[in-house]
């Protein structure tokens, strides 16, 4: 048996803004291990963003020898979190306050998910435009805007990914720096991935490739369509560039990005 105690604690951010987070400790005589973890937003199988970013994904990863991965956009990523050794959850689970197989990370998404202002109501992803990055994850990406709803989601998650990982981390002797490595994303960038790769060739391609493919959705978005195609509710039609999130994806992404999986689909304000 696991024993994990929630604590909360307040913190107020540069521009005022009270930001919840979590703590989950867990004894030390517990039987359990570490990964790194990252909270995702997805668009829904079978909708229109997703069926055009998998087909890209897939297409770019094809040509150029790349990884396919699920796509979505990173409210925090690569932070340590603490589960048990004998965790045997899947992707459909959606995970109670008395649940043993579940990691830390997917305990404290729960927490936000349930509790926390910012994920109340479903978040809107709306995609601007393609760009490329010097690192390998952030190769070829699509830019989404930067709405106050999605601001406040990235901090809240950074703030409980930072906690998650505290508890996972050995406490480092007073001399030393922290243990923990994990900085929350501060510039609040985010982007739906399109192409993993460290090759300069593969980039500059893959840029046009997705220049391209994006391209007629983008004038749709911004032409005669535009007004048709905002996503104002949960219950108007998504699109190819824009689409609600209801839920908080925790997926485990340690290792090669074959090896990832999806621990758990959290929905927002505790709906099953």
């Amino acid at each position: 048996m696991r024993l994990c105690v929630c604590l909360f604690r307040r913190s107020t951010t540069a521009n005022g803004q009270m930001i919840f987070f979590i703590f989950h400790l867990r004894k030390k005589e517990m039987t359990s291990s570490t990964s790194t973890y990252s909270f995702w937003l997805v668009p829904a199988v079978g909708t229109p963003a997703r069926n055009r970013a998998q087909r890209l994904i897939d297409t770019l990863a094809l040509k150029h020898g790349a990884p396919k991965f699920v796509p979505h956009v990173t409210l925090a990523g690569g932070f340590r979190s603490a589960h048990p050794n004998s965790s045997t959850s899947s992707s459909t689970s959606t995970p109670s306050s008395s649940s043993s197989s579940f990691s830390d990370a997917t305990l404290a998404a729960r927490a936000l998910a349930e509790s926390h202002p910012a994920f109340s109501r479903p978040l809107k992803v709306t995609l601007q435009s393609v760009s490329c990055g010097s690192t390998y994850h952030r190769c070829v990406y699509a830019l989404a805007e930067v709405s106050e709803e999605l601001r406040a989601a990235a901090a809240a998650a950074g703030e409980a990914a930072l906690g998650v990982e505290a508890a996972a981390v050995k406490p480092a002797p007073p001399s030393a720096a922290s243990a923990s490595s994990f900085k929350p994303d501060e510039t609040c960038m985010p982007h739906l991935s399109l192409l993993y790769s460290s090759d300069e060739k593969a980039k500059e391609e893959g840029l046009a490739e997705a220049g391209a493919a994006f391209a007629e959705a983008f004038r749709e978005e911004e032409g005669v369509g535009k007004e048709k195609a905002k996503v104002k509710d949960e219950t108007e039609t998504e699109t190819e560039t824009c689409w609600l999130s209801s839920e908080i994806e925790v997926w485990m992404t340690e290792g090669d990005v074959g090896d990832w999986r999806c621990e758990a689909r959290v929905p927002f304000g505790g709906k099953k």
